[in-house]
């Protein structure tokens, strides 16, 4: 029995965001007779995501749509059909049909990946980078205290 008084009864994503007291990014009219997980969903489905460690599953997921939380959405853009989500994101940018987007500010999700595995080495890229600025100004100096031949 599902949480709406039966069976998963085929609902649209605006009858279940108003349950839910969430708000649907896309077409409310899109009907849902199911819900399955990200990995096993497929049309008609609605998943969710609750824990990150599931979020790659978001760019495969045949799902119709996907309950995430904690997404922030500005609202002069558009949000095309079949888009997911993903949880935390910072949507400022319009955002076309069947596209995944993650992070904040939401950007595709090949991206936001790559992005995120560089973020552990950003401290050392950091030193590094102040490293040859202070070897750049050294050998500057050098430079222009030299004579001209």
């Amino acid at each position: 029995m599902d949480s709406m008084g039966g069976f998963m009864q085929e609902r649209t994503l605006g009858e279940i965001a108003e349950h839910m007291g969430g708000r649907v990014c896309g077409d409310p009219n899109i009907r849902t007779r199911a819900a399955a997980t990200l990995s096993h969903a497929g049309p008609g489905d609605l998943s969710f995501l609750v824990n990150r460690k599931y979020e790659k599953q978001l760019a495969s997921t045949k799902a119709d749509a996907v309950i995430v939380g904690q997404v922030g959405v500005v609202g002069h853009i558009t949000i095309g059909n079949h888009v997911t989500i993903g949880a935390q994101a910072g949507v400022v940018n319009s955002i076309p049909d069947g596209e995944t987007v993650l992070g904040a500010p939401a950007i595709g999700a090949g991206q936001a990946r790559r992005a995120y595995t560089m973020l552990p080495y950003l401290p050392q890229m950091r030193q590094d980078i102040r490293t040859l600025q202070n070897q750049l100004e050294e050998l500057a100096a050098e430079m222009k205290a030299k004579p001209q031949v």
